[in-house]
């Protein structure tokens, strides 16, 4: 039989970036998903709409584009997969929809490294510092360290960058429980509470550089398709709302980094990457204001 061969990408816990739900296999490799494990999936979560396909991409990089470099806020676990001819259901551009898709490998950070360069063609002059930035949280987001110390350091770095020093941090003890204090505090203070939000995320700045981008992304030269895969690459996904913190600030930081770039904005690149970006590499789940000129955050479990 001939097969094809391909890519397709997973939360890092194996769940279907798209959909969520539980793991679609338990890491064992090779394995064969089935549509009979797609219809297992449906059935323990039965309002998502699912295509009764498993999707199969010619590059890495619409593999990428498809599920996400952080779709829930951690990195993505990217597969080597083929299919057999007789189990295309259909033929398309970027890939092929099959009814039976055989996961071989992990692909290697090499690889992912030149696919991420490709999705950065459409930054131009840009294209090293952007793709360089993304691998940069990609790995921040894998989150291969625990050190609440360095999360500290990371944050107190981040106020510094943002020109808040006279901030305070505090660790909580789970995600829940910073949003629990903010709770509590905000309606009280509602507009010292908002004025937090601003500073801490330089909204000011921030709709600037987002104004621009958006305008970028719709007039710009380069092809729109290119634009709208390397944008979906970033997204969190829809299903992990409550997960997706981390997606959301990796997100900001690279619209924020390529306003800056172009010269949008007059602060640093990384002006909302510093200090952050390290906390999240070791072990940060949440950060957000919970009280006057104070940042709370907490650790990933």
């Amino acid at each position: 039989m001939t097969a094809v061969q391909g890519f397709r990408c997973f939360t890092s816990d194996l769940r279907l970036p798209n959909y969520g739900g539980e793991p679609v296999w338990y890491g064992d490799l090779p394995v064969v998903l089935t549509s009979d494990r797609l219809a297992q999936l449906k059935s323990v979560d039965s309002e998502k709409a699912f295509r009764p396909w498993w999707d199969l991409t010619l590059t890495l990089s619409d593999a990428l584009s498809l599920g996400g470099l952080w779709p829930d806020g951690r990195s993505s676990a990217v597969f080597k997969a083929e299919a057999e001819e007789e189990d295309i259901l259909e033929r398309h551009a970027d890939g092929w929809a099959v009814s039976k898709l055989r996961i071989l490998k992990p692909v290697s950070r090499e690889e992912i490294a030149l696919a991420v360069a490709e999705l950065s063609q459409v930054f131009g002059q840009h294209q090293r510092a952007m793709a360089r930035s993304q691998l940069k949280w990609r790995q921040a987001l894998s989150q291969p360290k625990r050190d609440p110390s360095l999360v500290q350091k990371g944050l107190e770095d981040a106020l510094k960058r943002r020109g808040l020093s006279r901030w305070t941090t505090r660790q909580y003890l789970s995600a829940s429980a910073v949003w629990n204090e903010w709770a509590s505090w905000a309606p009280g203070e509602i507009i010292r509470a908002y004025q937090g939000i601003n500073d801490w995320y330089s909204l000011a700045v921030y709709k600037i550089a987002s104004d621009c981008w958006n305008k970028w992304a719709a007039y710009t030269t380069e092809d729109n398709q290119a634009v709208r895969k390397v944008v979906s690459a970033w997204l969190s996904r829809e299903v992990f709302l409550n997960e997706s913190s981390k997606a959301d600030e990796a997100y900001g930081a690279l619209v924020f980094t390529f306003a800056a770039l172009q010269g949008w904005v007059e602060v640093p690149p990384d002006y909302l990457t510093v200090g952050l970006r390290e906390a999240y590499y070791h072990g940060l789940a949440l950060v957000w204001p919970t009280g006057p000129k104070e940042l709370g955050w907490a650790m990933a479990p």
